[in-house]
């Protein structure tokens, strides 16, 4: 079992993958998200009811036929490379079929002839037609037998033959792109391209798209577990009525604030390159560490766990050192309205944990409801305009 992708060219099937994601030609800025019926799924990918009327979301790349033709000339995918490959290919069909002929007594006197003055124009009229009619080269079941010999020995691939092929249609070529650009020349240049990654989303074989996902919700996934802990440290407050437990929610507060920052750069750190190497690049620590280039190699292979490590040890209630991070590696700016209440909230929060609620002087700390209160407000108010930052950054303008 497993589940599959399907790219699709003006809704014609071209290539799939199964538990795995190839994006091919498409880069990140092509993604979307939407809502459909099930009904209106590819019939010449999924068997469907016409009358099924349930919604399902689905996760598509998508550009043009004009995009995509773009952007495999620019790899080299040209005509002249279609033509190249397409005259290669016929002269090795040509070879495999009399193979099969001589040593298994197949009769492929009809296909070898088709391939012997093959002409990619007259080729290229009958893949138009395929994709337009929806002929489709089916594996599964009987053959259908078109009147055009080309279109037939396209559809209907011969038997034992051909089992490299990139292909499905019996198309003479070397290459998926070969033929992706063969087809994106016979459609119209504003026909949709698509990769449908629904089934691998939703099997969990892929997080291309979770940086979207997350991007189009409120907040994103770390600031749910600072909000969730903050709800219990405001149920538990609501009845707090001795000066032990409240220190120890005052305190919490401040915890649940170096939760949210150590684990927001480390998600994003760690998820993206170029933002592992701005952390690099930006980290005296890594910059005092001395190496050579015999060694450049091992220290790649342990970067993400250098990284993490150093992450791990980072302190986040050193709001100097936090700010500067967040600005150098994420671009993101604190509200600098808010240090000197939170500092101070820091400040009480050591006395509370390292001196038993007592300040440098020995004096009694004394924190109400209120206090607690105020200071969820504050940090809230705070991890609030972080989080809509960290979130606007989700997404790149391309591929890294």
């Amino acid at each position: 079992m497993g589940s599959f992708a399907h790219f699709t060219i003006d809704g014609y099937p071209v290539a799939w993958d199964k538990n795995h994601l190839h994006t091919w030609y498409f880069k990140k800025k092509d993604r979307d998200i939407f809502k459909r019926k099930v009904s209106e799924r590819n019939p010449l990918i999924w068997s469907i009811n016409p009358d099924d009327d349930e919604e399902e979301t689905c996760y598509i790349y998508r550009i043009n036929a004009k995009t995509l033709i773009k952007r495999l000339e620019l790899a080299g995918y040209d005509m002249n490379r279609v033509q190249h490959e397409f005259k290669k290919s016929s002269a090795k069909m040509i070879e495999e079929l009399d193979y099969y002929s001589k040593e298994f007594g197949l009769d492929y006197a009809k296909h070898s002839e088709l391939l012997k003055d093959a002409n990619l124009n007259d080729w290229l009229i009958r893949l138009k037609a395929i994709i337009q009619k929806k002929h489709q080269g089916d594996q599964w079941k009987d053959p259908v037998t078109h009147e055009d010999p080309i279109i037939d020995f396209m559809i209907n691939k011969p038997n034992f033959a051909f089992e490299d092929s990139p292909v499905d249609l019996t198309f003479p070529c070397e290459s998926f792109e070969a033929f992706f650009r063969a087809v994106a020349e016979v459609v119209d240049p504003e026909a949709i391209c698509e990769i449908d990654a629904t089934e691998l989303v939703l099997g969990g074989w892929t997080n291309n798209f979770d940086d979207l996902i997350e991007y189009r919700q409120p907040n994103t996934n770390i600031y749910g577990n600072f909000s969730t802990a903050i709800e219990n440290i405001q149920g538990l407050l609501a009845n707090a009525d001795n000066q032990t437990l409240i220190r120890l929610l005052f305190a919490n507060v401040i915890t649940s604030m170096e939760s949210y920052l150590s684990d927001t750069i480390k998600k994003n750190v760690l998820g993206r390159p170029a933002l592992l190497r701005r952390f690099v690049e930006s980290s005296q620590q890594l910059k005092e560490k001395k190496s050579n280039y015999a060694e450049v190699f091992k220290i790649m292979d342990d970067i993400e766990n250098t990284v993490s490590q150093l992450i791990d040890e980072t302190l986040f209630h050193n709001l100097s050192k936090t700010i500067s991070l967040y600005k150098s590696v994420l671009d993101v700016d604190f509200p600098t309205e808010s240090m000197s209440v939170i500092q101070k909230a820091i400040s009480q929060r050591h006395d509370i944990v390292h001196r038993n609620g007592k300040t440098i002087g020995g004096e009694e700390l004394e924190i109400s409801n209120v206090d607690v209160s105020s200071l969820i407000d504050t940090i809230k108010d705070v991890i609030d305009r972080i989080d809509y930052q960290v979130k606007e950054g989700l997404l790149d303008d391309g591929d890294e």
